[in-house]
């Protein structure tokens, strides 16, 4: 078994992540060239593994790696063949009602199985699954990742959502990640210019209405709470 994350640069929780002896560190030094390149680079590293093994992969910048022994044995328990994270939670929510913040969440990235949005930040599988998946992904009809996941969710009978947080809890902040008894959190993605500046040109197009009617800020707000896997 092994963890794959992408970085080009160090930001956020990347230290502590690169750190762990199982991850490895694809993209690093390279020029961001959006999300589905991304899944390029980390599919390309996955036809380099046999398909059996398997392989977890994690955002670079937004999770903690708290435990890794029995990882395998528990996802074996959950007899799939890929597995996906559950976005959940935001750093928002304290201050954002939970319909609005469902609202948007399923606006830009849709729902996966259950009613449940998927998260493209923390997933695993069988390599051999994860190349079917993320070769659908890259071809998706959307430049987002996450969006693409969701959209083809049910194309996917081996694919279940960790709904109960047993591996993967996307928490929303430290605190409830130190607590957490999942063998992976994944935190909000912090605020930065650069980051800023990619909402708006990644997400606007897919909220015309909610722009024209609710104003810039707001929206950035929102993209933030329910991106956790911003690079």
């Amino acid at each position: 078994m092994r963890i794959l994350t992408y970085a080009t640069h160090s930001e956020g929780t990347f230290p502590d992540v690169a750190r762990h002896p199982m991850v490895v560190v694809l993209g690093y030094g390279t020029p961001w060239k959006g999300y589905l390149h991304r899944m390029r680079v980390i599919l390309e590293a996955l036809h380099r593994i046999p398909n059996e093994e398997v392989v977890v992969l994690v955002d670079a910048f937004d999770t903690i790696i708290k435990k890794t022994a029995g990882l395998q044995e528990a996802f074996l328990a959950f007899d799939c063949e890929i597995l996906v994270s559950s976005e959940t939670k935001s750093g928002l929510s304290k201050w954002v009602p939970s319909a609005v913040f469902k609202y948007y969440q399923r606006r830009i990235f849709g729902t996966c199985k259950g009613g449940h949005t998927a998260n493209c930040g923390l997933l695993m599988g069988y390599a051999g699954a994860l190349k079917a998946l993320l070769a659908r992904i890259a071809k998706g009809g959307s430049s987002d990742d996450q969006r693409n996941l969701n959209a083809m969710c049910e194309d996917f009978p081996e694919l279940r959502v960790d709904e109960d947080s047993v591996i993967f809890e996307n928490c929303e902040d430290r605190a409830q990640a130190a607590a957490s008894r999942a063998f992976f959190c994944g935190l909000p993605g912090s605020l930065s210019g650069p980051r800023i500046i990619r909402a708006i040109g990644d997400y606007a197009g897919f909220l015309a209405v909610e722009l024209s009617a609710c104003g810039i800020v707001l929206i950035l707000l929102l993209f933030f709470a329910v991106r956790h896997t911003m690079r």
